[in-house]
């Protein structure tokens, strides 16, 4: 199922879910290749977020490629308030997906 292209996202809501997951990042035990990507995803969502007018798109594009990464790791952040299925979950709910 693909997001409606003209759709925007809610930018506070993704600035929250970003602030979360880099909590929760920085919790992890494991530093492996898939978390250390994510981690990279992560950072280029905030930045997304952090130019004067943040792009739809371009967020849109970093919550997929978070999503994707979520998705490769699985429960690896069981160490945070939330777990990788819960982050799916919620990013699928702002991208319109669910």
């Amino acid at each position: 199922m693909q997001s409606n292209p003209a759709r925007t996202v809610n930018l506070d809501e993704v600035g929250e879910l970003v602030e979360q997951l880099e909590r929760d990042l920085a919790k992890a035990r494991d530093s492996g290749a898939g978390l250390d990507i994510l981690r990279a995803e992560v950072e280029q969502l905030r930045a997304a977020l952090n130019v004067a007018q943040p792009s739809h798109h371009d967020v849109q594009m970093g919550l997929h490629g978070v999503r994707t990464r979520l998705d490769e790791v699985g429960d690896d952040l069981k160490s945070g308030a939330l777990t990788g299925t819960e982050y799916l979950t919620r990013i699928g709910r702002l991208l319109g997906l669910g």
